[in-house]
């Protein structure tokens, strides 16, 4: 009871953030869906590009505490994640894909409840646009704007970009891939809740068994644990076979993703058998892609 109760007052009394000096802070340009991210050069999953293409980038700022509580110059709170924190590392990636799935632009996100979105031209020194939206409507919004700038909006997603029915659960996953992607790149063991996250992707999936993005997130997160040395994703090695190795209908994207799990979980006859089938007819983006997964999961490999 005694240790019942100190975790009670901690949970009504959270800690207050502290200073902290010394962060480094950089833009960490992300040109590819989140949920992509730890699979390998997946460009053939993605709609083309081309240089012609309107180059767009989405760049996060969040204001996480009234201006009178900020400490002094060059110095930075320091917390746990809150959900205005997940936001605003999410809503960004989320139109960040948005982007490259339902108009002709080729976007960047940098590293953002009331979401305003305000929109510039390079070179100018006023905003063309400022849209306040909830994060359930960013999307819209941002489309609809787009539209009226003659970029090409396409009003019909591809059938690989189904975001999920729980849209606030499917942000929050956004979120968790980036501290996992995060981690990876900086190779940290300071991530805490990795059980939690690929638990978290798993549920997304199976429940909009429709959505192939909460699929291929799932994937990826496993993707990312095992390149950054954890043992976690061995543990989730049945749900995603079950997963993926029966895929269907077997000409789709999602089923043309499936030799990176077997070769995840180092199934070695089933992955050259599964890639075996799919050679065949290919094009090169995909071939050169299917050729990459033998070392995809080496110490040295980073792409």
């Amino acid at each position: 009871m005694w240790y019942s109760s100190r975790f009670a007052d901690l949970k009504a009394k959270p800690p207050m953030p502290e200073p902290t000096r010394g962060l480094e802070i950089s833009m960490l340009p992300l040109d590819q869906p989140i949920w992509t991210n730890g699979l390998g050069d997946v460009d053939w999953l993605l709609p083309e590009r081309t240089p012609s293409n309107p180059q767009i980038a989405v760049l996060a700022f969040s204001l996480g505490v009234e201006p009178n509580e900020l400490v002094h110059e060059g110095e930075a709170l320091a917390g746990h994640e809150d959900e205005s924190g997940r936001l605003s590392r999410a809503i960004p990636l989320h139109l960040t894909e948005v982007l490259r799935f339902r108009t002709d632009a080729a976007p960047t996100a940098g590293e953002a409840f009331q979401v305003e979105l305000i929109v510039w031209q390079a070179g100018d020194d006023k905003p063309l646009a400022r849209l306040a939206s909830t994060p359930e409507e960013c999307e819209s919004a941002l489309l609809d704007f787009l539209a009226g700038q003659k970029i090409v909006v396409r009003r019909e997603p591809s059938p690989l970009f189904r975001v999920p029915k729980h849209f606030r659960e499917y942000l929050a996953a956004l979120g968790q891939l980036f501290a996992l992607s995060v981690a990876r790149w900086e190779m940290s063991d300071d991530l805490f809740g990795e059980r939690n996250i690929h638990r978290w992707l798993l549920a997304l999936a199976l429940n909009d068994a429709d959505s192939p993005v909460a699929k291929l997130g799932f994937a990826a997160a496993l993707a990312n644990s095992r390149r950054r040395g954890s043992d976690v994703y061995r543990e989730l090695e049945k749900e995603a076979l079950a997963m993926f190795g029966s895929v269907t209908p077997p000409d789709g994207d999602l089923h043309r993703i499936t030799p990176v799990v077997f070769r995840l979980f180092d199934r070695m006859d089933e992955f050259e058998q599964r890639r075996n089938e799919l050679m065949p007819g290919a094009d090169d983006r995909y071939i050169r892609w299917l050729a990459s997964l033998d070392t995809l999961f080496d110490p040295a490999t980073e792409s």
